[in-house]
């Protein structure tokens, strides 16, 4: 599915499951990551979209 927003088209192109740190140094967070491609007339990037749980792993 494609948003629209300004000038730039959003396009979600994939979905991970990271175990990242926060920035309060705690280790191992399991973290849902949607991934989505942005594109504007002389510009692209991709835009993460993180959302974690305090679930801790040794």
């Amino acid at each position: 599915m494609d948003f629209e927003f300004e000038d730039f088209v959003i396009r979600e192109v994939g979905h991970e499951n990271r175990k990242m740190q926060t920035s309060k140094k705690v280790n191992n967070v399991s973290t849902d990551v949607t991934i989505f491609k942005v594109k504007g007339f002389d510009l692209s990037f991709d835009l993460l979209y993180c959302r974690g749980g305090m679930e801790m792993f040794g």
